[in-house]
């Protein structure tokens, strides 16, 4: 009895010691049991109340906000590469329809359809306006990068790019008689995709800005500076040139009278007035930052050098039809005055593009 007596001492003495010396060995109290059903309430009501309410709140918001992205496309990662896929897409087929042998999409797209000599003029001009919409959606994109799309700028172009796309689908579905597997799988597509994007991006912004004043897009085409009365006008032509896409068969054309525009060459001149529109908007933005001395900044470096491409593209496919006889050739002629005025706005916006300072 006196030795278990005297172990337990030296046991409880042992622990005691080692319990100084480290202080991760719990002393055995009766507090070291289990805590009881009543310590839970007060521990729930302090944390609740500390820390722990801090970091509960910051998870339900972090979760609302990725749930919320999630279905707006607000993430400004998602956005730009959207943009930059439109952006890469309308570049590519533009390349295709000016550079490569017109006869090789002419034959793919509309195999079942009678072409007419102005067919491939005509599709070069459609690959020429899509010159701008590469730019704009390039605009886009860097400007999701930078978190800028709630800007009436880039407001403008989301809706440009809208009424664009809408403006395609339109000309897809005024000409169902040149429809073939290849135009119905690739027409609309890309005009659908960019219609979605640009709705989707417009109404997340919308949500976003809740509450706080919305921004202007309206620009008057009255102006304080000599270049915005330049844009201005330049704006003028566009929409008067998208409206003339539509002139039926056999009316007052730029083109020779006596060649005959094929049902695929009436697609595609439908197909010119979107770019044109959208042209029209890219100057009512370029006549807003003239009026505010912002040409030098690199948004409307781009869209000025946009509108150049277009251009260019366009005066050299107008040109080749005036000296194959496809167009007059008279330059005091509207074919002649047409010709002109592209040049011009070529040589200007090449002019600004390169030249305007910050």
């Amino acid at each position: 009895m006196n030795y278990q007596a005297t172990a337990a001492r030296s046991h409880c003495a042992l622990i005691h010691s080692n319990a100084q010396l480290n202080p991760c060995i719990r002393r055995p109290t009766a507090l070291s049991s289990a805590p009881t059903r009543a310590s839970f309430p007060r521990t729930l009501h302090r944390f609740s109340k500390g820390r722990g309410a801090t970091m509960l709140k910051a998870n339900d918001t972090k979760g609302s906000t990725s749930t919320q992205q999630g279905l707006t496309m607000a993430s400004p990662q998602t956005q730009a590469s959207a943009f930059s896929l439109l952006s890469i897409s309308s570049a590519a087929l533009a390349t295709l329809a000016i550079f490569l042998p017109p006869e090789l999409l002419l034959n793919a797209a509309f195999p079942a359809s009678a072409q007419s000599a102005l067919d491939p003029v005509f599709l070069r001009i459609a690959g020429a306006t899509l010159v701008i919409s590469s730019a704009v959606e390039y605009c886009l994109k860097d400007a999701a990068e930078n978190g800028r799309l709630a800007s009436a700028t880039y407001q403008r172009l989301m809706v440009g790019c809208a009424v664009k796309s809408t403006a395609y689908l339109a000309a897809f579905a005024a000409s169902p008689d040149v429809w073939s597997p290849l135009v119905v799988a690739l027409y609309p597509t890309a005009a659908a995709a960019s219609l979605a994007l640009n709705v989707g991006v417009l109404q997340a912004n919308n949500k976003q800005q809740q509450g706080k004043e919305p921004a202007s897009l309206a620009v008057p085409l009255s102006s304080s500076t000599r270049d915005g009365w330049i844009y201005s006008a330049f704006a003028l032509i566009y929409i008067g040139t998208a409206l003339a896409c539509w002139a039926p068969a056999g009316g007052p054309s730029l083109f020779s009278p006596d060649i005959s525009e094929s049902a695929a060459g009436q697609l595609l001149k439908h197909t010119w007035s979107p770019g044109f529109l959208l042209a029209a908007v890219a100057c009512i933005n370029l006549k807003d930052a003239a009026d505010r001395g912002r040409l030098g900044a690199s948004t409307f470096k781009r869209l000025n050098l946009g509108i150049a491409g277009l251009e260019t593209a366009y005066s050299m496919s107008f040109a080749g039809a005036m000296f194959s006889g496809m167009a007059p050739t008279d330059l005091s002629s509207p074919a002649g005055s047409n010709l002109a005025a592209s040049l011009g706005i070529a040589l200007f916006c090449l002019w600004k593009g390169t030249q305007s300072k910050k």
